[in-house]
């Protein structure tokens, strides 16, 4: 299961990523929660990644730990959890509008899918003059 969790932070309360790991029964096995102090960072979309853990996609507001900056206003956010709950990486990517990652796939080739909007051109893309759509295949970091 994923969404999001209002926290506090140092800057007061905002919303951070949240992942949960149920059993077949319904217990929770686990709970992990990660983004920026940004007011917001959220997650839609969560898939297995084909070893126990998840790959998770949705935005952040803010600056991933590890990123430089954010392209503008939402970034498009991925992340691998793994088996156990621990962020394995994340990574933000998007135009200077408003980015948001909604589903997740992994790839027969170890890449990840990442579909959902773009309020902008994408760096190294051309837009049709049509809002830009299905984020990019992403191959995955190696961390």
């Amino acid at each position: 299961m994923a969404g999001f969790m209002r926290q506090g932070h140092d800057a007061g309360e905002n919303d951070d990523g949240l992942v949960v790991k149920i059993d077949a029964d319904g217990t929770e096995l686990w709970r992990t929660t990660f983004g920026s102090d940004a007011p917001a960072d959220r997650i839609y979309g969560v898939a297995s990644d084909g070893a126990g853990g998840a790959f998770v996609t949705g935005y952040t507001c803010g600056v991933l730990v590890g990123e430089r900056t954010n392209a503008g206003d939402k970034d498009a956010i991925l992340a691998r959890i793994h088996t156990a709950g621990a962020v394995l990486w994340s990574t933000q990517f998007g135009s200077t509008s408003e980015d948001k990652g909604f589903a997740v796939s992994a790839a027969a080739d170890s890449g990840v899918y990442v579909g959902g909007t773009a309020g902008n051109v994408l760096p190294g893309q051309s837009s049709d003059g049509a809002m830009t759509a299905g984020l990019q295949n992403s191959t995955a970091p190696a961390h």
